[in-house]
């Protein structure tokens, strides 16, 4: 997304809600309307860095992995009411996350405990 199209989001002043995929962060504005903010990713590189100043009234992230990607959070704690969910979980590595409730935070499909596989009885 160029400037151009950041400045027509941030000219909606009702906009709340925005999803957006493989996005640049650098050339967004600051949006306070939004709240919500959905990230659809296959890369490793998003400037999590930039996201409090760019949305600093954000209550909720939602970031998706479309392929396997690493994400460093710890510069969003700013935000440390926020609710986060991660979807594909198990393809995202997240790391900063320790300034979060495990309560704010949402993992899709969420972690399964390892059952070990019942054998069958023999029926001789």
């Amino acid at each position: 997304m160029d400037a151009v199209e950041w400045a027509e989001l941030a000219a909606l002043p009702q906009l709340a809600h925005l999803q957006i995929t493989d996005v640049d962060f650098t050339k967004a504005p600051t949006m306070a309307s939004i709240t919500h903010l959905g990230l659809a990713t296959s890369r490793s590189d998003i400037r999590f860095d930039l996201v409090a100043d760019r949305f600093p009234n954000l209550g909720q992230l939602r970031i998706t992995a479309l392929s396997d990607v690493a994400c460093d959070l710890t510069p969003i704690r700013s935000l440390a009411d926020m609710r986060l969910f991660f979807y594909n979980a198990d393809r995202i590595h997240a790391s900063g996350l320790e300034k979060f409730n495990p309560e704010q935070i949402t993992l899709s499909p969420r972690p399964r405990p390892t059952q070990p596989h019942a054998m069958p009885q023999d029926a001789s």
